[in-house]
């Protein structure tokens, strides 16, 4: 997710992402505020939640029922495509194609960032 680093200490990053939401991941990245980043999040970090405890909302472009999984395929405010998994349910929250959904990441500390101006991946250490 296309993000701006606004802060750092020893403690991580204060991350605010496209669509206005903002993050605090406990990662020691040597960027200046400001700097244009990516943040990785797995696909299955992230999980449907009521809009009250959402991070990020996105619009469903296509859900893939695969077993026990649903695969998911959504768009972000700013246009950024990203694709998660959910475990296939009945009852509770759920993803159809154009829904607006509502995301939060399971664990923060399981992220990683990327400088937005590197073309190559390095994994944050």
């Amino acid at each position: 997710m296309p993000a701006t680093l606004r802060a750092r200490d020893r403690d991580g990053v204060e991350l605010d992402l496209d669509g206005g939401a903002s993050c605090r991941i406990a990662i020691d990245k040597d960027l200046p505020p400001g700097s244009p980043v990516w943040l990785s999040v797995r696909p299955e970090n992230l999980m449907l939640v009521e809009p009250a405890a959402a991070l990020v909302s996105a619009r469903v472009r296509q859900v893939l029922p695969l077993g026990s999984l649903d695969v998911i395929e959504a768009e972000l405010g700013a246009g950024t495509l990203m694709r998660f998994t959910q475990p296939h349910q009945r009852g509770g929250i759920a993803a159809a194609s154009d829904d607006v959904i509502h995301l939060a990441i399971r664990d923060p500390e399981a992220c990683s960032i990327y400088s937005a101006g590197n073309r190559t991946v390095e994994p944050t250490p």
